[in-house]
């Protein structure tokens, strides 16, 4: 599976939230800049994320945005669904000749592997958690200097 840059963007965006989660918030300005995202798109990532109740927007001279809830109670599976909405199955053996009622056809031979593979992908996005992340990522010795945030998902190479 290849996420879009929306989803990959909104991921480092949480991510670097959930990092300072209780400390501070951070600034549009200050998030992009450490996490290698345009601004202008980040904007409008951060904007859904907080009309769908998973980042908070607090006013003032010291404001920015923070997480709306603990990084242990924001799943991957969220920020996915926020940014892009509900999906559609992904995976199938055979896209050329998928239909809306694809899912309950007796005759195709690979639906109930195909079936068994989106159960697990749902389940691992849905029961990974933002804390799941940082945690797994705590004793890798990510050096960014003091006060930022150690960036948890790369930057995409760039295209030759």
């Amino acid at each position: 599976m290849k996420l879009s840059n929306k989803v990959t963007y909104a991921l480092r965006a949480a991510l670097a939230l959930a990092q300072r989660y209780r400390e501070s918030q951070l600034t549009v300005a200050q998030l992009a800049q450490e996490n290698s995202i345009p601004k202008s798109f980040l904007e409008q990532i951060l904007n859904t994320l907080r009309h769908q109740e998973l980042v908070r927007a607090v006013r003032g001279p010291k404001g920015g945005y923070t997480l709306a809830r603990s990084p242990h109670e924001i799943s991957v599976g969220d920020i996915i669904r926020a940014v892009e909405g509900e999906q559609e199955p992904m995976i199938c053996c055979y896209p050329e000749s998928q239909s809306q009622d694809c899912r309950q056809q007796q005759t195709c031979l690979s639906q109930s592997l195909c079936s068994e593979m989106e159960q697990h992908f749902q389940r691992i996005l849905n029961g990974t958690s933002l804390q799941d992340i940082l945690d797994r990522r705590q004793g890798s010795g990510c050096a960014a200097p003091a006060g930022a945030s150690c960036p948890l998902i790369s930057p995409a190479p760039p295209e030759l």
